[in-house]
């Protein structure tokens, strides 16, 4: 077995070969869109980087956020930054 799909679905060489040839020869059913390097935007805005330096143990307890929420780090920022702004 080739692999998963993300829907669980296994994958073998031989289905993969076929979706490649349809691909291929221009039978391919699917759609093929715009790439787009990086991210997907959140919300109407795009978004800066911003670089803070903070202790230890105020980006542990970010991470451990984090963790809880089932978030990445940059996502757990943003929460409570905006938690904190609408608080002001």
């Amino acid at each position: 077995m080739a692999g998963k799909a993300y829907d669980g679905t296994g994958l073998t060489d031989e289905l993969l070969d076929s979706m490649a040839k349809g691909y291929e020869d221009g039978t391919w059913p699917g759609h093929v869109g715009e790439v787009h390097a990086g991210r997907p935007r959140f919300g109407a805005e795009r978004l800066v980087p911003v670089t803070i330096k903070i202790a230890p143990s105020v980006l542990s307890a970010i991470d451990q956020f984090a963790a809880n929420s089932d978030e990445t780090r940059s996502e757990a920022m943003r929460q409570i930054i905006d938690r904190g702004l609408a608080k002001a």
